[in-house]
């Protein structure tokens, strides 16, 4: 009886100290609350977090291993940047909300009257000040610089009035209202649509993008809510031209992009569209088919999930589009430009 009893013992000693350890590190690396520091402006839904104690793990795994998408990520984690930055070791983050509004669906606009007498249409930006007297209602694909900008308010009083939408912009909801003034702010005037003839003879209107370059020679009015790929797309031109040739727009997150100015679509001697009508930007993705429409330049660390994400496609057709990725996607290369749709 004393061996098998000795025997018990030893078992017990090797395993429980084993098991401790295990259910320690799963309540320590998920948990209803964060155990790690971790951003005051993540989501007021957040009910569960995920504690970064792991170096091996890269910040477009998470959502990958906790089913949610890097939009929904990055949202509930507006210190994050929408390339992954700032995602830092020993922080807690937020991988799973409860009751949070749908930041895309849209709901009839209704008033209510505060004790300030300014009636406040809905819905509204999460966080919003109480002090606002205007406000915007924002389309999907818009950016806040862009808001700021169309509203004569600099990012940071727009950022002040909506705290919620994050320094990064990650959190800011579409078909919602936002806050653009507060009581006692003077906006910005603006002036009246003009022309003017620079000293190359080409007449330029106004208002126009901030910082186009001076030897533009065709102009584009931006509607409101329009982005840079798309415009870029409707005149022919790469993106990289655009960004090239509207400085002020805010480089590939088209965050500085006006709606209601011209930006500038060519310049003089710009070489025209080739037969396809699509400019292939350079380098590219080896093997990416010919009839591409829409480019992707791949920044380090990407994967072919999360960029096939991001423009809402399947990672079956990026990889056909781009079939030098493989089928693992360790054949894609970082700092080139990779097929994201087809003509």
């Amino acid at each position: 009886m004393a061996p098998v009893v000795a025997s018990v013992l030893l078992w017990a000693t090797i395993l429980c100290p084993a098991l401790g350890h295990v259910t320690r590190e799963q309540l320590h690396y998920r948990a209803e609350t964060p155990r790690l520091p971790y951003d005051p402006n993540t989501s007021k839904y957040c009910s569960y977090w995920f504690d970064y104690t792991d170096s091996r793990v890269q910040c477009d795994q998470v959502p990958q291993q906790w089913g949610i998408s890097m939009a929904d990520f990055l949202r509930w984690n507006p210190s994050i940047t929408s390339d992954c930055g700032n995602f830092t070791f020993g922080r807690s983050y937020c991988v799973e909300v409860t009751g949070e509004p749908s930041p895309t669906t849209s709901a009839p606009p209704e008033t209510t009257s505060p004790p300030n007498g300014i009636q406040t249409p809905q819905p509204i930006q999460d966080g919003m000040v109480d002090n606002c007297d205007a406000f915007y209602f924002v389309p999907k694909g818009s950016g806040c610089d862009a808001i700021a900008t169309a509203h004569g308010i600099t990012p940071a009083q727009f950022l002040a009035w909506n705290p919620m939408v994050g320094s990064s912009c990650g959190g800011l909801w579409a078909d919602v209202y936002v806050c653009v003034s507060v009581i006692g702010h003077t906006p910005t005037t603006t002036t009246p649509p003009t022309t003017t003839r620079p000293p190359n003879g080409i007449t330029t209107p106004t208002p126009t993008q901030p910082d186009i370059v001076d030897n533009c020679d065709a102009f584009y009015f931006v509607p409101s809510g329009e982005g840079c790929a798309v415009v870029a797309r409707k005149n022919g031109i790469t993106l990289d031209q655009f960004l090239a040739w509207n400085r002020g727009a805010g480089g590939e997150s088209c965050s500085g992009l006006w709606g209601n100015a011209y930006a500038c679509v060519s310049v003089i001697g710009h070489t025209p569209t080739p037969p396809n009508g699509v400019q292939t930007p350079t380098p590219i993705q080896d093997g990416m088919v010919t009839n591409c429409m829409t480019f992707h330049f791949v920044l380090e660390n990407q994967t072919c999930a999360t960029i096939a994400n991001q423009y809402k496609i399947s990672q079956s057709d990026f990889i056909k589009w781009n079939p030098a990725v493989g089928k693992d996607c360790q054949g894609l290369w970082a700092k080139t430009y990779a097929c994201v749709g087809l003509l």
